[in-house]
């Protein structure tokens, strides 16, 4: 028995490629419409918003590096089921944040699979504490708890810078 007989032919007789095309052409013009099922919107936690916040912070152009650190050091709380707040420490960063709120949300609905998340900006209030971002500022919070971190400074000879 010779191989050349055994084997499938992958040519097509003209007769029948072009009735082929035509059922190929007839049945992508005309899509089964697939059942719509409603989404469910999955339950959420802070954590899981802050992870996320965290994941949108990281993925910020360049161009938006300022926005990016402040976010990195920031920790969004719940308020409720769907919403939770950003608090910022003055008009200007609240109108960046303002901004950028559209995107955030959009972000964070797809990633937390709920299309109920919202988000509000507050700007903190003056007898808030603030939130130190640098090592200074973190030194200073330390010292008006224990003044004894100020002695030790001096008698190292410490400087801040």
């Amino acid at each position: 028995m010779k191989m050349g007989r055994l084997g499938v032919s992958i040519k097509q007789h003209p007769q029948t490629s072009a009735s082929s095309t035509e059922k190929v052409a007839v049945t992508a013009t005309t899509p089964t419409p697939a059942p719509q099922q409603p989404e469910e919107d999955y339950i959420f936690n802070e954590r899981d918003v802050n992870y996320y916040w965290q994941e949108y912070a990281g993925q910020l152009p360049n161009e938006q590096v300022a926005i990016a650190k402040r976010m990195r050091h920031m920790h969004p709380t719940l308020l409720n089921d769907t919403t939770f707040e950003v608090t910022v420490d003055n008009d200007l960063i609240a109108k960046d944040f303002n901004a950028l709120v559209p995107s955030i949300q959009n972000y964070l609905r797809t990633r937390l699979k709920n299309r109920k998340v919202t988000m509000t900006v507050r700007i903190s209030a003056p007898d808030e504490k603030p939130h130190a971002y640098g090592r200074v500022e973190k030194f200073q919070m330390m010292a008006q708890k224990n003044e004894a971190l100020l002695k030790l400074k001096d008698v190292l000879g410490l400087e801040l810078y």
